[in-house]
């Protein structure tokens, strides 16, 4: 408890919404890709009924905020010391007015709580580009949080080190470095990580997460079980003839000989 408040005071003076600012009704939901690739913290909120913008709709719930991580941009060029990077991260300012909540401070929440879903793999800044905000935050996880280590990364176009794992793309650094900025001082050349999960065991604590299942995982979920729950159909054996089953083998027709005519017998018996 002594060192969530320590950490606490770090993130007020970031000004970082904390758990306890969720107001009843809204919460954190967090999508974990088993493949690394796309996961993702959202904030969700009950749906206002007293606005016409959303009468009609059938969801209870608007989506305010949210942020996406993961490798599914990076490909192979990009070891990146196997860390994710944060390629989308949005606040739905009207949508939090709406619902009288204050807009500001819910991005950096959820980037914590992205970089304590990480834990070791490590959190980045997108690989080509930035918003000063988003910018502005990273500047300040480098600089001013004693809790989060870091470790650079190589160019890949121009790399330092004969390891390849630390090979990254640079252009981040490259649209954001100052004149003479080395990469070493810039914070768009670092993988951030969080030791432990304080904020998330606040939330835990106070009801406030919900942990979904990411659309592939349901997509195998729900095969492995039609497989279960339909097997596979037999094949008919080619010696059974049951016209009762459509894909049965049919019996070849047999053409019925027509009787003799009176002509016919009355030729036979001369």
């Amino acid at each position: 408890m002594k060192l969530y408040k320590q950490k606490l005071k770090s993130l007020l003076v970031e000004g970082m919404k904390t758990p306890a600012d969720l107001p009843n009704g809204m919460y954190i939901r967090v999508i974990k890709d088993p493949t690394e690739q796309d996961s993702s913290v959202e904030i969700w909120a009950p749906k206002p009924t007293n606005l016409r913008r959303y009468q009609g709709q059938s969801t209870l719930e608007i989506q305010v905020g949210w942020v996406g991580f993961g490798r599914k941009k990076l490909g192979s060029n990009n070891p990146c010391l196997g860390a994710s990077e944060v390629f989308i991260s949005n606040t739905v300012t009207q949508r939090l007015k709406d619902i009288g909540v204050d807009p500001d401070g819910w991005g950096p929440l959820m980037y914590d709580i992205a970089l304590e879903v990480q834990g070791k793999k490590g959190l980045m800044p997108d690989r080509d580009e930035v918003s000063a905000a988003a910018g502005n935050l990273w500047a300040f996880y480098r600089n001013k949080r004693s809790d989060i280590t870091r470790k650079l990364l190589d160019d890949r176009h121009s790399p330092k080190t004969d390891d390849t794992e630390d090979d990254c793309q640079y252009d981040t650094y490259s649209h954001h470095a100052r004149n003479g900025e080395s990469p070493e001082d810039h914070w768009a050349t670092y993988v951030y990580y969080k030791e432990g999960t304080p904020i998330i065991d606040k939330l835990e604590k106070l009801g406030k997460i919900q942990y979904g299942e990411h659309p592939q995982s349901l997509q195998r979920k729900k095969e492995r079980e039609q497989s279960v729950q339909q097997p596979p159909r037999e094949r008919p054996n080619q010696y059974t003839h049951d016209m009762s089953d459509n894909t049965s083998r049919r019996r070849p027709r047999r053409t019925r000989r027509r009787p003799p005519t009176l002509a016919q017998l009355k030729a036979r018996k001369k």
